[in-house]
């Protein structure tokens, strides 16, 4: 059966890796949320040998992510689990890294509440949610071109959207975590990271 494949994913893997590289430690266990077609954390689990890397992805979806994993063989590719952020509590007790690509812009508000509540959850005092895609910086996009990418999800659905980082700020002091460091990246995307610091 042919994988699906996504050239964004291709293209913007070296980048993220690059963000991620000063934040992850040896032995540190990082959770993805929201996985989609593996190319992310396949790449990752090459790039960071020393780092454990959970895949996770909607049951529906979950097929694909598995197929595409389960062709290599490193003792750091946990295999993927069904993790759907809205059922609490999560599949996973503990990790040391929450990490999730573009999800907040097609899921709902409610949703991307629930993401950092979770994360909250299982990461530790000093653990880290790092969230990268597009985002709304200043309350103006970023580009002419995310602005109509805004227009079309919530044409398509109402419920999502662009977030707005002021508002995800806000969500992530609420849930205990230190204000964000926000990095520009390719394409009018945004790397931000927010680290846990006291329980709710």
């Amino acid at each position: 059966m042919r994988k699906t494949w996504s050239p964004s994913a291709e293209r913007n893997r070296i980048p993220i890796a690059r963000a991620l590289s000063p934040l992850l430690n040896k032995s540190d266990e990082v959770l993805e949320l929201g996985s989609g077609t593996g190319q992310h954390v396949c790449y990752f689990s090459e790039r960071f040998p020393d780092v454990r890397w959970q895949p996770t992805e909607r049951p529906v979806q979950l097929a694909d992510l598995r197929d595409r994993t389960s062709e290599l063989d490193r003792w750091n590719l946990a295999s993927p689990i069904a993790l759907d952020i809205n059922q609490q509590p999560w599949p996973v007790d503990s990790a040391d890294v929450c990490l999730t690509i573009n999800t907040l812009h097609i899921i709902s508000w409610a949703a991307v509440k629930v993401v950092f509540g979770g994360a909250s959850t299982v990461l530790p005092i000093g653990g880290k949610l790092c969230v990268y895609g597009p985002m709304i910086i200043n309350g103006q996009h970023t580009s002419a071109g995310n602005q109509n990418f805004d227009r079309t999800l919530r044409a398509a659905e109402p419920l999502s959207g662009i977030r707005d980082l002021d508002k995800l700020e806000a969500l992530a002091l609420q849930n205990g975590f230190l204000p964000g460091q926000c990095t520009d990246m390719p394409a009018n995307n945004a790397f931000v990271v927010w680290t846990r610091s006291e329980s709710n």
